[in-house]
């Protein structure tokens, strides 16, 4: 009877492993997919003012018929903004050298972990990640990491914007 009991244990024991590593998988995946939706809003905000200046009628006509699409995603607004040539500002070069780079990876580094991240158990996976594929566990560690470097581009993106005069006054932009 102890015998049977302790199977059901262990049983019970590596169910809620497993459920306990699903759910923290999950948690961060999650997060990593909201850090890069935040980064893609502060790229059309910039975008938007960059073409429609600080116009608001314009800016949602133009969020709405072009940034919006389902054609213009994630890569493609990263696309435009180093085709916008930002870079080319010494202050900008000077300053954020390899930022689009910096967006690229972070996007890959996302759609990696978004749509191949299988194995919640044992989360590692091989992704893109700060310029080369690498294998990578898939944990709260790796997480911290992608958490700094969000942080950096969110930032980044929040003075570019102002440096360029694009910046718009939260009040006239609450949801």
């Amino acid at each position: 009877m102890d015998e049977n009991n302790s199977d059901d244990e262990v049983e019970e024991l590596m169910s809620e492993m497993i459920l306990s590593a699903f759910e923290n998988v999950k948690k961060l995946k999650g997060e990593l997919i909201e850090y890069n939706l935040q980064i893609e809003y502060q790229l059309d905000r910039l975008i938007s003012n960059y073409f429609c200046n600080t116009d608001k009628n314009k800016n949602e006509k133009f969020n709405k018929y072009i940034l919006d699409q389902n054609y213009f995603n994630m890569q493609s607004k990263i696309n435009l903004f180093g085709d916008l040539k930002l870079h080319k500002n010494i202050k900008f070069n000077n300053q954020y050298k390899g930022f689009t780079g910096r967006l690229m990876n972070f996007n890959n580094a996302r759609n990696d972990v978004a749509h191949n991240l299988r194995d919640t158990y044992n989360p590692e996976l091989e992704i893109r990640w700060k310029g080369t594929k690498q294998r990578i566990k898939i944990d709260s560690d790796f997480f911290e990491e992608v958490f700094k470097e969000y942080q950096y581009i969110s930032t980044s993106l929040n003075i570019i914007t102002a440096d360029l005069g694009l910046f718009l006054n939260w009040e006239k932009w609450k949801i």
